[in-house]
């Protein structure tokens, strides 16, 4: 196997947690209790909205504009999911009604009960975004991509999460909605601007990014002669591929300690393993042109309890890409 040194990177993104959406893509929307009868389009997985609109100091998919993925579209809903009821339950109907109304509202202060409804939110999206892209369909060194928490880049489709709308809330449809939105993650308090796209066919653009027809423009690639992100119809000469938990992939004492810029021989071969199971189970291949190497989080240290690595397709030595295509992924 070509063993390409490892490439560095500093500080890549601010988060890992942006690429699985982070907190500021799951603000709990704002409203008030209806009396009158509810008159309000619930969210469908499979569809795509064209815009969005202000939910609380975020945004959400505008059900009001869903048109077909063909058509220019800012969000494509993955998966519209039940929150447990052990969440939400009281021992009276006012209790429930107060508990829902309570996770309807933006306030300053960050309760117990809106912390969990995160953490719930997060994982009951996990596995919708792998089915959606094709992701949950591989495996890496013959474990599920659930199990090591396989998953996207960060590129110019953010998962984003929010509830569905307050009426609904209050009125007892306690639901999430998890949507991709077509804008880079957020950075803080940042949140950036949708670049609508559209679908080549019927599809959602996401359900295909294990093929040819994902849009160039939403896959993430690298330029390191800049130390940059880069377009991927442009010159650069990594693409990331996806984000893989290594010591789910190899155990907790995988690399714990170690310095993740300079991994012997060994380390690197089973990290190179680990990514190129689901690339080449995809239909790819390593190239003369093409090999495998890999980026990290500065910030995640080795001695936690996970380990995210970025898994990257690299330009050998030294060589420029000038378009996606020329990868001849899939």
């Amino acid at each position: 196997m070509y063993r390409m040194r490892l490439v560095a990177a500093a500080a890549l993104l601010a988060v890992l947690a942006a690429c699985g959406g982070s907190d500021d893509n799951a603000k709990i929307p704002s409203g008030t209790k209806s009396d009158g009868p509810v008159k309000v389009a619930e969210p469908q997985s499979g569809q795509c909205v064209a815009k969005e609109v202000a939910d609380g100091d975020d945004f959400a998919p505008d059900l009001k504009t869903v048109v077909p993925c063909s058509e220019l579209h800012a969000y494509e809903i993955v998966a519209v999911v039940a929150i447990p009821d052990d969440m939400l339950a009281g021992t009276t109907d006012t209790e429930k009604l107060a508990r829902r109304t309570e996770l309807t509202q933006i306030s300053g202060e960050d309760t117990e009960l809106r912390k969990r409804l995160r953490s719930e939110v997060y994982s009951l999206c996990d596995e919708p975004f792998r089915e959606a892209t094709g992701l949950g369909q591989v495996t890496v060194v013959e474990k599920s991509a659930k199990e090591v928490d396989l998953r996207l880049p960060p590129g110019a489709a953010s998962q984003w999460y929010n509830l569905s709308s307050p009426e609904l809330w209050v009125k007892g449809t306690t639901q999430a909605v998890c949507s991709f939105r077509f804008a880079p993650p957020s950075e803080g308090d940042k949140v950036f601007p949708v670049t609508p796209i559209r679908s080549t066919n019927t599809n959602p653009a996401m359900s295909s990014y294990l093929t040819r027809k994902y849009p160039a423009d939403l896959r993430s690639c690298w330029d390191t002669k800049t130390d940059k992100a880069a377009s991927c119809s442009g010159t650069h000469d990594q693409e990331l591929l996806w984000i893989i938990d290594m010591k789910a992939v190899y155990g907790k004492a995988f690399l714990k300690g170690a310095n993740l810029a300079n991994v012997n021989d060994a380390d690197f071969t089973k990290l190179a393993d680990a990514c190129i199971d689901p690339y080449e189970e995809s239909g790819g291949g390593l190239t003369q042109k093409i090999g495998m190497s890999f980026r990290f989080f500065s910030d995640v240290p080795t001695t936690g309890k996970t380990l995210p690595i970025i898994c990257v397709l690299a330009a050998r030595d030294g060589s420029r890409l000038e378009d996606v295509t020329a990868y001849s992924r899939f």
